[in-house]
């Protein structure tokens, strides 16, 4: 009797089943299923927007044809000559292997928001149709320039397409500065033979303005070539710009120009022939301007947070280099607005003074033979000097062939 009872639960205790073969089967793939699952979550939610489930049209994205990516660091034009690297989250050259590009574009400070000035809505305008020019642009870029054909003893990699989400992978560091340009999509290939590499970048801008800032923007050299507009050259890479695209294409070695020459020109009869001149490149004096030198900045003029949508340039002035900008804004008040920003961003690098060039009030920072600012208002423009190494009076110089310049503007 009290064996019997021993062998009964009783109240506050509790019968334990012997586990067997079965449950351990169970609770394994309980467990994997759970492990599927949760790695399942994980990669959808990292996946960029328009890739891997629920895409509308899947973006081709990786490093295949020899594309650099995740370089951690990018190349500035001077380490693309030199073959030295650059600082990550530095502007320059997309694309380092094999080998660095050879010639790429400088490094750019501008990027920017949506621009609020004229330039903007005439490039707005002139970006009317664009997309019915040719080329079948999508929200991922153009459709059908690429591929190339590949030059004799070169290998064709395969054509990849990126959206802005997507395009840190290609040209991490330099992405945002696409993108702040109004970036919509890029195409890549690459050619190679041996150790020669031929990268072709088509970067979809979205407006022939924006293209025409971003190419110019980078720009590197000044060697024409008659491919689109704007086009030049620079130890064998090719650049230019058509209606809303900027093409780029680098190489690593010079004995690949021909290839990359090649390349552009097959590229360049593929796409629009219309042409776009930034309204704001005809503001600046042509006494002393360097070639090549006007661009578009969509954002942060001068650096001066909130200024967007001007035109900068650069002066030979008694051998002196001076990089001078002009903003135009119609409403007064915008004027207004925009001289008092860049005043402030005068004043919280040091002392301003009031001075008068060409007859036209104008405030200074650092006078005499330092590092000098100089910012005036004229007619419907602000405009000024952006720290002239070589001080105030080549600064004052070409400031005063800009104001006299903006006066005679409408």
């Amino acid at each position: 009797m009290a064996s019997a009872t021993m062998n009964k639960p009783g109240r506050g205790q509790h019968y334990v089943r012997p586990v067997g073969r079965g449950d351990y089967l169970a609770g394994i793939g309980i467990l994997s299923f759970m492990a599927l699952f949760c790695t399942a979550l994980l990669i959808r939610g990292l996946a960029p927007r328009g890739t891997l489930w629920g895409a509308a049209d899947p973006v081709v994205m990786g490093a295949g044809g020899g594309g650099a990516s995740m370089a951690g660091g990018t190349l500035t034009a001077a380490s693309a000559l030199t073959g030295a690297k650059g600082a990550p989250g530095t502007t320059g050259v997309p694309g380092a292997a094999p080998g660095t590009p050879v010639g790429g574009p400088a490094s750019s400070a501008p990027g920017g928001l949506a621009p609020v000035g004229p330039s903007a809505v005439a490039g707005a305008a002139a970006a009317g149709g664009a997309a019915a020019a040719g080329g079948g642009a999508s929200a991922n870029g153009p459709k059908d320039y690429l591929p190339v054909t590949a030059p004799a003893g070169y290998t064709a990699g395969k054509v990849e397409k990126f959206d802005k989400e997507q395009l840190y992978v290609k040209i991490d560091g330099k992405a945002d500065s696409y993108v702040d340009y109004g970036f919509v999509g890029m195409e890549y290939q690459n050619l190679t033979k041996g150790g020669s590499d031929v990268q072709i970048y088509i970067y979809d801008m979205g407006t022939p303005l924006q293209a025409y800032g971003m190419l110019n923007s980078e720009r590197s050299g000044t060697d024409p070539v008659a491919l689109g507009q704007d086009g030049y050259k620079v130890k064998g890479s090719v650049f230019f710009r058509a209606d809303r695209w900027y093409v780029m294409i680098t190489v690593n070695k010079e004995d690949a120009a021909d290839a990359a020459m090649a390349a552009a020109t097959e590229l360049a009869g593929k796409m629009p022939k219309t042409t776009f001149d930034a309204p704001g490149a005809a503001w600046f004096p042509k006494d002393g301007l360097a070639a090549g030198s006007t661009k578009w900045i969509r954002k942060k003029v001068g650096s001066v947070e909130g200024l967007d949508d001007g035109y900068a340039a650069s002066y030979k002035e008694g051998g002196e280099k001076v990089d001078v900008f002009l903003v135009r804004r119609d409403d007064a008040a915008q004027l207004t607005d925009a001289l008092e920003k860049y005043k402030a961003f005068m004043k919280s690098n040091g002392e301003v003074t009031e001075v008068k060039i060409a007859g036209t009030t104008a405030w200074l920072s650092g006078p005499g033979k330092g590092p000098t600012d100089i910012v005036f208002k004229a007619g419907k423009y602000i405009g000024g000097a952006m720290y002239v190494a070589a001080g105030q009076a080549p600064a004052e110089a070409v400031c005063a062939k800009l104001i006299k310049a903006a006066g005679s503007l409408q």
